[in-house]
């Protein structure tokens, strides 16, 4: 016999979601901050810990206003999924298409393109470069095809837990604010 909720999770809002099928409607940003708050980068092969959220908060702060939304939520698919390493990615597409999945729901309820501008993308790589350095024991390691953009001089100091969700939640209220005001018609005065 199979059990009907064999995949579905239960989110920290208390939300019962098939993580097969997820919907616009289900996706809530305190499940969001919470799940990479207490997510560890490279599957916690780190010298201290540093959350996905952290992470996603260093993107964000990388990148111009009106991409700092998306760059906040470019790693949300992890709040549900885990953050499974790039070399597991490689070898199982069905995840990267369960993902490709989770992004389509969550950038439609914030409204944020399927495809991320590229300026995300390099922020990303920046932020990596800058992790491998501070944050692991791999120096500066990478595939001869694939190198990393500079990384950013000052060194980074992980955030607490508490304090990435804190921040990851006050951040998206704010750019989410300045979107919506900057969307807004502008009145012409003479």
């Amino acid at each position: 016999m199979c059990n009907r909720y064999a995949t579905h999770m239960i989110t920290f809002t208390g939300r019962r979601i098939d993580v097969l099928d997820p919907h616009p409607e289900q996706i809530d940003i305190r499940d969001i901050a919470h799940a990479l708050a207490n997510q560890c980068r490279f599957a916690g092969h780190t010298r201290v810990f540093y959350s996905v959220a952290d992470h996603s908060i260093r993107v964000a702060g990388q990148l111009p206003m009106p991409h700092r939304l998306g760059g906040l939520l470019h790693d949300a698919t992890e709040a549900y999924l885990g953050d499974a390493i790039s070399p597991l990615k490689r070898v199982l597409p069905e995840l990267v298409a369960l993902e490709e999945t989770w992004w389509t729901a969550i950038a439609t309820h914030f409204a944020l393109p399927r495809v991320l501008p590229p300026a995300v993308k390099l922020a990303d790589s920046v932020l990596l470069a800058t992790e491998l350095r501070d944050l692991t024991q791999a120096a500066h390691t990478t595939a001869k095809q694939d190198p990393l953009p500079i990384a950013l001089d000052e060194p980074i100091v992980p955030l607490t837990a508490d304090e990435a969700e804190d921040v990851f939640l006050r951040l998206f209220a704010y750019y989410s604010r300045v979107r919506t005001d900057s969307a807004q018609p502008q009145e012409l005065t003479p």
